[in-house]
């Protein structure tokens, strides 16, 4: 079991979630 991997998809998960809200409330914003 490797935690470091683990630990990488999770931030990548979270970043990708954040992105998608940012390119969401984009529009609402211009």
């Amino acid at each position: 079991m490797n935690l470091n991997i683990f630990m990488t998809i999770h931030d990548f998960a979270v970043i990708r979630e954040f992105m998608d809200t940012v390119l969401l409330a984009k529009p609402a914003m211009l």
